[in-house]
């Protein structure tokens, strides 16, 4: 009885904690917003240059088949491209739903991604990115995208 009443009051302040960590954007630093701004966009425009300067060197991407990579193989990913033949998007990807977590110097950052296939068709994803300030700098150490089931 003692430990079931123990473990209830653990998961409760547990969820309490997690639930007042959630920030508004106004409580975010500014410089993490501009960061995870220009994260999002390098995302949407499978932007190397800027993924590279933002991710940790020994960041972990998750895709979303569930197949995890490392940050050289996330970039080459991204410049290989689309399959050969697909047919270039037509419109540019949106974002939406932003929520960040703050914990001191790491932040969670979600939102959904409206990407689009090579065949020009919206395909929603939920992102997640690990934020951590190093050296006064916030840099992505975890970044995983998963499909949004559609109804």
């Amino acid at each position: 009885m003692h430990k079931r009443c123990f473990s209830t009051a653990v998961v409760g302040l547990f969820l309490a904690l997690c639930a007042s960590a959630e920030a508004n954007q106004s409580e975010v630093d500014p410089a993490l917003l501009k960061a995870a701004e220009e994260w999002a966009q390098a995302i949407a425009a499978a932007d190397v240059q800027t993924i590279a300067r933002y991710a940790l060197d020994d960041a972990v991407f998750v895709s979303p088949s569930g197949r995890p990579l490392t940050k050289a193989a996330r970039l080459q990913q991204l410049r290989d491209g689309p399959p050969r033949g697909a047919t270039p998007p037509t419109r540019t990807p949106t974002s939406d739903e932003h929520r960040y977590q703050v914990f001191g110097s790491t932040v969670i950052h979600t939102y959904r991604l409206n990407g689009i296939n090579p065949q020009g068709q919206t395909v929603p994803t939920r992102q997640l990115q690990v934020w951590v300030k190093q050296q006064g700098q916030w840099k992505v150490a975890a970044s995983q995208a998963t499909y949004i089931a559609q109804p």
